[in-house]
């Protein structure tokens, strides 16, 4: 469905979703759920605002979109005794069921569910949640360094949460291709591949139980956090300044907006930020 898109956004030259979703509706929708077909336009939208914005540069291939990928809104899938019913067709549905802990969590009175996506491995389901107002005790702040995060708050605790696990990844993977001998593109990819995702789900790992500390202690002592302004700070360490590659690999190590990305959506959950 969203190849099918995708073609007949590009042999049109339709920028508009309305365009798009009047030209593919009427050759899709004897076939296919109404909802498949909204969320394959949406996808194909969006694939197309990047492909056309790659192709003012410099050429590029035509995209094809290869992963399964399933998204509906919350008012078309329902959850019944702790089963997910997906329509494929008018008054029929596929059930899917959940896990305990999924149906205890979207069983809340102040949740609803929201959206539902699905892939051929994973099902991701969003949901809106309504918190209170928090006024804080205090305040603390977060220093973001090479290996550590640095906390401090208004009563003069400060405590540091060591991340030489990331940079420990970072390292570990630069070593790793740099020992490639075969002179085979392709394997050499693959290889890379294998050992980025492994570094990648390793950083993640560690910003992950980071951020989590911190959201942890400021929940604890009803404090709201305040992070310092980093924009453009990689300016700072661009090639020419006289750090070094290895210096300026160390300060590549973790992402510092990826960790500001999660403690903003885990305070949102009842911390003041």
């Amino acid at each position: 469905m969203v190849n099918h898109c995708i073609d007949r956004g590009i042999e049109t030259d339709i920028t508009s979703k309305f365009k798009l979703h009047h030209i593919v509706y009427r050759e899709l929708h004897s076939e296919l759920h109404t909802r498949y077909i909204y969320s394959a336009r949406d996808k194909a939208c969006a694939i197309l605002k990047n492909y056309r914005k790659l192709l003012k540069k410099k050429a590029v291939r035509k995209p094809h979109f290869r992963k399964p990928f399933l998204y509906l809104d919350g008012s078309v899938c329902k959850i019944i005794d702790g089963i997910l019913r997906i329509p494929t067709q008018p008054r029929q549905f596929v059930e899917i069921p959940l896990n305990s802990h999924t149906v205890e969590v979207l069983s809340q009175p102040n949740l609803k569910l929201g959206s539902v996506t699905m892939t051929a491995f994973t099902l991701v389901i969003a949901f809106p949640k309504e918190i209170d107002t928090i006024e804080p005790d205090g305040y603390m702040g977060i220093d973001r360094n090479l290996e550590n995060i640095t906390v401090a708050d208004t009563e003069g605790n400060v405590q540091v949460i060591n991340l030489h696990e990331a940079t420990l990844a970072k390292q570990q993977f630069r070593e790793a291709i740099s020992h490639f001998k075969r002179n085979d593109v392709r394997i050499r990819r693959k290889i890379a591949g294998m050992h980025g995702r492994i570094e990648k789900e390793r950083v993640k790992r560690t910003l992950h139980n980071a951020s989590k500390l911190v959201v942890d202690y400021a929940r604890e002592r009803n404090m709201a956090i305040v992070m310092e302004d980093i924009k453009g700070i990689r300016k700072l360490y661009q090639k020419g300044n006289g750090q070094g590659r290895q210096y300026r690999g160390r300060t590549a190590s973790w992402s510092y907006f990826e960790f500001q990305r999660q403690i903003e959506y885990k305070a949102q959950w009842g911390v003041c930020q």
